[in-house]
């Protein structure tokens, strides 16, 4: 497998990745522990500039909460509202590009070949 593919979220959870139980979960079947495939490793990839989220790469709180956010993912949105997804993710993948990310230059030239589709 790839070892430096970049994983992308649009909800911000490394707080919650950093305050999960340790371990797989499989035992108890706690699907959002450290170590869970769900999101294995995703503080460690952050680290390494391999996420692009909105809370990685220095990014701040999101102004929304999971219960708004949980609505634009997955239920029909207005335009305005699509929009506003765009320039979240847009945002995200810049400060991503700023903070070094993924092989720099290489990075910086995905990240707008991206933005500009």
């Amino acid at each position: 497998g790839s070892t430096g593919a970049v994983s992308i979220a649009s909800f911000p959870l490394i707080d919650a990745w950093a305050k999960a139980e340790e371990g797989s979960g499989t035992e108890r079947g706690n699907f959002f522990a450290k170590r869970a495939t769900f999101w294995e490793d995703w503080g460690d990839r952050d680290a390494r500039g391999l996420l692009i989220a909105p809370d990685s790469a220095g990014g701040g709180d999101c102004d929304l909460d999971y219960m708004e956010l949980g609505k634009w993912a997955l239920l029909p949105q207005d335009d305005e509202t699509l929009e506003e997804l765009v320039r979240m993710g847009r945002r995200d993948a810049e400060r991503w590009v700023e903070r070094g990310g993924r092989g720099g230059d290489v990075a910086r030239a995905n990240v707008d070949d991206a933005v500009a589709a």
